[in-house]
């Protein structure tokens, strides 16, 4: 492709607004099209035309800001599988589109699918069974963990958690009956959780013979949680990047990627959880660690410092939840004290939302923030006018 001077963002998320950061960077100019207006369109480093679900059909849309010296990328499984479904159009409109073929694509997307390419391909996973296809394997012993075949939303509002564990049978049948009702293909696998785990992500870059990669290691929350990382740190480790390395060789990707890992120390095992073909939340981090994933794909790489510790990334909001959330939140976060968690947000130093340079996203939160502060303050009072009322009576001087 000619040299880019646009990319075009699939998504509006805390991921869409990292990579529009970089690409500002970088000098291009980031165009976020989203289905709904997320944080990234509060940025005002960004151009963000009328959301696909208005009167403008998404693929009318995203063919609209096509050009040779455009590329693409989708920052969300969604509008990951939008752009496989159209891909010969979109091909056709950009440049570039910053995602691997198809096939590979159908690969990472469903997890059944990735469970079968690992076993062809000589990569270990927890034994996998597919129910209502396949029969249950022989020795698939309990606890089970059930996650939807296709990655779904998770968080706040989400229908079905992001994975959980069944202990039984009964739990086995109900969470399947959950699944269905919601009309979710589940996939089951062996639980690790009984093992001592530690959860680690090798996040690359690929294009033809070039690669960059590095190792990050989820320390907020543990496994267990099966939940998105809020505290995320770089943590070196040369066999666990060379197993990321091996898979995006073998795929022959292009484009960035994510992949995650689970390593029982105790038996020196490590296991293919899933990839994430695309950028992932902790984007900010590639920066970080010395490399510069989008300068790669787009053949214009940066050059960068080599990080001279160990940096770390954090989502305050998210963060918080996971330390507070409940009499055990600090031993299910991992933390032995206050002054440990305390310290280690001294540490952290990418941010998932604030940044000096691009201050209005970080303004957007605080004003959501204070909106729904406010309305938890005035509900025990009858709401905002019962609250002005109290206001006043405190306020009034006494007769006399």
């Amino acid at each position: 492709m000619r040299a880019a001077k646009a990319l075009v963002i699939l998504g509006s998320s805390l991921t869409a607004l990292a990579v529009a950061r970089d690409a500002h960077r970088h000098g291009l100019r980031p165009i976020v099209i989203a289905r709904h207006a997320g944080i990234a369109c509060e940025s005002r480093r960004v151009l963000a035309p009328a959301s696909g679900d208005a009167n403008t059909d998404l693929l009318d849309l995203v063919l609209r800001y096509g050009a040779p010296d455009h590329a693409l990328v989708a920052t969300d499984d969604d509008v990951l599988r939008f752009v496989a479904s159209q891909r010969a159009k979109i091909d056709d409109a950009y440049g570039l589109v910053l995602h691997p073929a198809n096939p590979v694509l159908a690969a990472f997307l469903e997890k059944h699918r990735f469970a079968d390419w690992c076993a062809c391909n000589g990569f270990r996973t927890p034994r996998t069974w597919r129910p209502g296809t396949q029969a249950r394997p022989a020795g698939l012993m309990f606890p089970l963990m059930l996650r939807p075949n296709a990655t779904a939303r998770s968080g706040p509002g989400a229908t079905l958690p992001k994975a959980v564990e069944a202990r039984s049978e009964n739990d086995l049948q109900a969470w399947l009956a959950r699944f269905e009702v919601h009309g979710v293909e589940p996939v089951v696998s062996e639980s690790l959780l009984s093992e001592d785990l530690i959860q680690y992500s090798v996040p690359f870059a690929r294009s033809g013979c070039r690669m960059s990669s590095f190792v990050a290691r989820k320390i907020r929350p543990g496994p267990r949680a099966c939940l998105q990382g809020s505290y995320v740190r770089l943590s070196p480790n040369g066999a666990i990047e060379d197993l990321g390395r091996q898979l995006a060789i073998r795929a022959n990707y292009f484009g960035i990627g994510e992949v995650e890992i689970l390593h029982a120390p105790a038996v020196g095992r490590s296991y293919l959880i899933e990839v994430n073909p695309r950028p992932w939340l902790q984007f900010g981090l590639a920066r970080a660690a010395g490399k510069d994933f989008l300068g790669e794909v787009l053949g214009m790489a940066l050059t960068y410092r080599s990080p001279r510790r160990q940096h770390a990334w954090i989502n305050f909001r998210d963060d918080r939840a996971v330390v507070v959330s409940g009499s055990a939140g600090f031993r299910r976060s991992g933390l032995a004290s206050v002054a440990e968690y305390l310290w280690s947000l001294a540490v952290a130093d990418v941010y998932a939302v604030f940044d000096w340079f691009d201050p209005a996203p970080f303004g957007a939160v605080l004003a959501e923030t204070s909106r729904r502060a406010r309305r938890r303050l005035a509900k025990p009072f009858g709401g905002r006018r019962g609250l002005r009322e109290v206001a006043r009576n405190l306020l009034r001087r006494p007769a006399g």
